[in-house]
């Protein structure tokens, strides 16, 4: 009961900070809709930790395509079966509105709190990303909190389920809550090493162009051991 309460007051306090510290948007909404396809190759190290192959690419309907690139890998630590820490490193590469490009380096930590009531989970993913060599930007730092909750559907054997998310991030360079990511989804398992997740996420962000992007998302998991 007392980490249900914890979830729900995360989960609220995100949906104020997002309300009230994304600054207002300029007059001119721009909005793109995009496409993001990600490949993510996991394997057993040890009985507590997990490596990831991460590999996405994102097409736009306003930049020139792709759009973005990043390739990179995740290490999960499974602490307890409530806490999750993720070292990362991501490499990525970018497009324009003026059909510029340029490329930077994310090495992130992460730690998520777990908590599973039936066929109802509650998570809540904290990252503090570092945003090195940008080009046309030099380095910053940014941390996100995304509280996602996941509700089994089905029968068991089915192993589907429907996800939302929201999260925020605060930007150094900008001394603020400059960026909201809202999501809504689904997720298959047609196997213990195939899992495919399809899903719709909007994002508001005061700061980059274009300021408003839809993009669906398809996200292929499988697992080699």
């Amino acid at each position: 009961m007392r980490s249900m309460q914890i979830f729900c007051w995360i989960g609220l306090l995100s949906t104020s900070l997002s309300a009230q510290q994304v600054p207002p948007l300029p007059l001119r909404q721009e909005s793109d809709l995009q496409n993001w396809d990600e490949l993510d190759v996991s394997t057993r190290l040890t009985p507590v930790l997990d490596a990831t192959c991460v590999s996405q690419a994102r097409f736009s309907s306003q930049l020139p395509n792709p759009a973005t690139y990043v390739v990179g890998a995740d290490f999960n630590f499974s602490v307890s079966k409530w806490l999750v820490i993720t070292p990362s490193y991501y490499y990525f590469a970018f497009r324009t509105l003026s059909n510029g490009s340029g490329h930077g380096h994310d090495p992130i930590l992460a730690a998520t709190l777990i908590s599973k009531w039936g066929a109802l989970t509650v998570s809540d993913r904290n990252r503090f990303i570092g945003a090195l060599g940008i080009t046309g930007a030099g380095n910053f730092w940014v941390y996100g909190n995304r509280p996602k909750i996941d509700y089994e559907i089905g029968p068991t054997r089915w192993n589907g389920s429907l996800f939302v998310w929201d999260e925020i991030f605060y930007f150094s360079n900008h001394a603020g809550w400059t960026r909201n990511r809202f999501a809504v989804g689904g997720r298959k398992a047609f196997s213990d090493r195939i899992a495919v997740d399809l899903y719709f996420q909007r994002q508001t962000d005061g700061y980059s162009r274009p300021s408003q992007r839809n993009a669906v998302e398809l996200l292929f998991e499988l697992r080699v051991r």
